[in-house]
């Protein structure tokens, strides 16, 4: 365990984490346009174009990161896409995706890049009703347009979602997995939940890829300041809302710091929760042992995760976290929540258990080196499914002259 003073020259290193613990050294991510050049031929000299539905950054969620990465990394396999943004920041300006503000023009676009030759992959988390709203519509619009479509469901709350609906809900639902080409779970308890409806082709592909491994060179400065005052060094990822269950995190965290006085506590994101973070913060007194970032880019939260002694996970449902997976990646060791779905390696605690949490706390930072080092044979995913799954859908409107560049522009004239 490294303590607060040996901590600020640790920081420092890139090739080495604190310690002398070996991480992966990569590059840093650039921004790139959402429609590059290839980089290469696809075999059978071809294009595949898709059109990657979903929230994008800002802020940084699941879903947002793994559009922001597959726009990144989809071009090298000889796939072109174009992003059509659902999120929160949906009506800020952006080169780097499409914007649409409504129901109708959602509808439209899609049938736009429909008879443009595009697969359609809407990638939603299927705990509310306008999720399926959604997956109904990209469906529909596939069927109409003879185009295929995907439907990727990434939450671990969509089983319950669906347990506790209504009759209608689940009518939407039914039809929304029907009719798409195919349908990605993130999860085998997710696709046990589809199915009913569909038990023949469900497809579970993890969104994690070492390919994301590309952390930034440092943390930001406050962080590097905190870090350096604080040891042990916990580091959560969340947004703040109920199901993050951020009140056992913290509750366990200020029962930690009585074997541990000088622990401190970083938690990446933001939501709308945070008020009452902060008042449990200061009702418990943690103020100085607490670090709230915000948002920050994927590449920063990296560089976050990679300093700390110990990664936290409360959630009380999960799909398959991304942020546990590269954690474990980077050879930090994991406490989580008991969800339907862990990968090997983490730590767990029954979802809800404040004192189940510290004692896993506890034990975790007892024996964190031989944890760190069991924690980098955690089983790694990769993009090569979904490319996969691209390639055999590939309508053939969409198979162009690899030589045309621009061949995956927005054209009403495309066959």
């Amino acid at each position: 365990m490294v303590q607060p003073a040996d901590r600020q020259a640790a920081l420092g290193r890139s090739s080495r984490g604190r310690a002398g613990r070996r991480v992966p050294v990569v590059a840093a991510a650039h921004p790139r346009a959402v429609v590059p050049s290839l980089r290469r031929r696809p075999a059978g000299g071809i294009v595949v174009r898709v059109l990657l539905v979903g929230d994008y950054p800002p802020p940084y969620g699941g879903i947002a990161v793994h559009l922001q990465h597959l726009t990144r990394t989809l071009p090298q396999e000889g796939i072109a896409c174009r992003v059509l943004n659902i999120g929160p920041n949906r009506r800020v300006p952006n080169p780097e995706y499409e914007a649409v503000r409504g129901p109708a023009e959602f509808l439209r676009r899609l049938i736009q890049y429909g008879r443009a030759g595009y697969l359609l992959h809407l990638f939603t988390n299927g705990e509310n009703r306008k999720s399926w709203m959604l997956a109904l519509l990209v469906g529909l619009a596939g069927r109409i347009m003879r185009t295929p479509t995907v439907v990727t469901i990434t939450s671990g709350g969509a089983p319950g979602y669906l347990g506790s609906a209504g009759s209608w809900i689940r009518f939407i639902a039914r039809w929304a997995i029907v009719l798409p080409a195919a349908v990605v779970c993130r999860t085998e308890a997710i696709a046990d939940a589809m199915r009913r409806w569909r038990p023949g082709d469900l497809s579970v592909i993890p969104a994690f890829s070492p390919t994301r491994l590309r952390p930034a060179e440092r943390p930001p400065q406050d962080v590097v300041a905190f870090a350096s005052a604080h040891g042990p060094l916990l580091v959560s990822v969340a947004i703040l809302r109920s199901e993050y269950d951020l009140p056992t995190l913290l509750q366990a965290f200020r029962d930690l710091r009585k074997q541990h006085p000088a622990a401190g506590l970083v938690i990446v994101g933001g939501g709308q929760d945070e008020a009452r973070v902060r008042e449990l913060i200061e009702l418990w007194q943690l103020g100085d042992a607490v670090l709230l970032t915000g948002w920050v880019t994927h590449e920063t939260c990296l560089a976050i995760i990679r300093e700390s002694d110990v990664f936290v996970r409360t959630t009380l449902y999960d799909g398959d976290a991304s942020s546990v997976r590269e954690a474990l990646a980077l050879g930090v060791p994991v406490v989580a929540s008991r969800t339907a779905f862990r990968p090997t390696g983490p730590i767990l605690f029954t979802p809800g258990d404040p004192d189940g949490l510290h004692a896993a706390l506890v034990e975790t930072l007892a024996v964190g080196g031989a944890r760190r080092r069991a924690s980098l044979a955690a089983p790694p995913a990769s993009d090569e499914p979904l490319v996969a799954l691209y390639r055999s859908l590939s309508p053939v409107s969409a198979r162009v002259p690899a030589g045309r560049r621009g061949g995956a522009r927005l054209s009403r004239k495309a066959s």
